[in-house]
């Protein structure tokens, strides 16, 4: 009788030790995910291959160490709501059926596919955690760190000598251009979305440590500095749109004694950026870069892009023009459309993936 009793509590302190939950595999997939993405392949004959591939990875770990537990524990939640999710892969799909892609086209149709497809899995997996103790601020702060890391011995350490000397005892996998992201763009992007991802998540949670905030404020200054010396317009711009908002946010929230740390530490980041900054910047101060954004030829040519591929696009509005016909369809549109158009100009290179 006792050694049954000793048995039974034996197992019930087993198993509250052991009580594995949703946010816990999160944590797991998440650190494996992102080591996978600082430890860059070697280049594979496309700058971007190795950080989708590893983007990619990232994905499906997550999503299948989530789904895997939840479901196997019988405690999936799913609601009809997400369906709407699934409808572009289908309708991918539906459209490659009826009007059948060529070879090359068909591996960018199944990609696409492939991408909506795993992007709703992966957003139904995140749906199952509950964000009880904050781990999504907890991934933020870590984030933060790393990349800033990665930033500065890409962006500021070549400026110094004894930067010059750290990156060049680096292993080839860590030295990735342009904060691992080998394109500015991408890397000011990135990091203007993790400064005001992670300042909204203490705003909507209320976080009052002054030492949290005082974390973020010098992250931003740091990252922010990054932002501005690329002249990243789009980047920067956004950086700096989203934080008015999130200041009326935390407004209303009372929380703007808090906020106005990180604007602090951002205002001293596009100060110093005025002033010079740290080695040579890519477009000369962001100021001056943001203010040219009105009449720079870039932003002319983006905007007779956008004309043209919308009238294009309003001429076969229900199925498409369909894969690898956009520059055909949108030359055939410029060149019917240039008389009533004097502003437009030609532009070549539209195979850019930008475009």
């Amino acid at each position: 009788m006792d050694f049954k009793m000793m048995k039974n509590k034996s197992d019930s302190y087993m198993d509250k030790e052991n009580k594995f939950e949703a946010v816990d595999f999160l944590k797991i997939s998440f650190y494996l995910a992102l080591a996978a993405l600082v430890w860059n392949l070697p280049n594979l004959g496309n700058n971007l291959m190795p950080r989708n591939f590893m983007g990619w990875f990232g994905i499906i770990v997550i999503a299948s160490a989530v789904l895997g537990f939840v479901t196997f524990n019988g405690k999936i939640y799913f609601h009809k709501s997400l369906l709407i999710l699934f409808i572009p892969p289908l309708a991918m799909l539906i459209h490659g059926l009826i009007f059948t892609p060529s070879v090359t086209m068909g591996y960018y149709m199944w990609l696409a596919i492939g991408a909506t497809f795993s992007f709703s899995i992966f957003f139904t997996s995140l749906l199952q955690v509950n964000d009880e103790h904050h781990v999504w601020l907890s991934i933020s702060n870590i984030l933060l760190f790393v990349f800033t890391i990665q930033t500065f011995l890409s962006e500021v350490a070549p400026a110094f000598q004894f930067g010059r000397f750290i990156i060049s005892n680096l292993p080839i996998e860590l030295k990735g251009e342009d904060g691992g992201f080998q394109q500015a763009n991408l890397m000011a992007s990135f990091a203007a979305t993790l400064i005001l991802w992670s300042w909204s998540l203490r705003i909507k949670l209320n976080d009052r440590r002054i030492r949290s905030w005082i974390y973020l404020s010098v992250m931003a200054m740091l990252l922010g500095f990054i932002v501005f010396q690329t002249g990243s317009r789009t980047a920067g711009l956004s950086l700096l749109i989203g934080a008015i908002f999130l200041a009326v946010y935390s407004f209303g929230e009372k929380n703007l004694r808090f906020s106005s740390i990180v604007i602090l530490g951002l205002a001293f980041a596009l100060t110093f950026d005025s002033f010079g900054g740290v080695g040579e910047s890519r477009k000369g101060d962001f100021i001056s870069a943001a203010a040219n954004v009105a009449s720079s030829q870039t932003t002319d040519a983006r905007i007779v892009f956008w004309q043209v591929a919308y009238l294009s696009g309003l001429e076969e509005w229900l199925f498409g023009h369909g894969l690898g016909e956009f520059q055909r369809s949108y030359y055939e549109t410029y060149a019917s459309n240039k008389l009533n158009h004097s502003g437009w100009f030609h532009v070549a290179g539209l195979a850019h993936p930008h475009k």
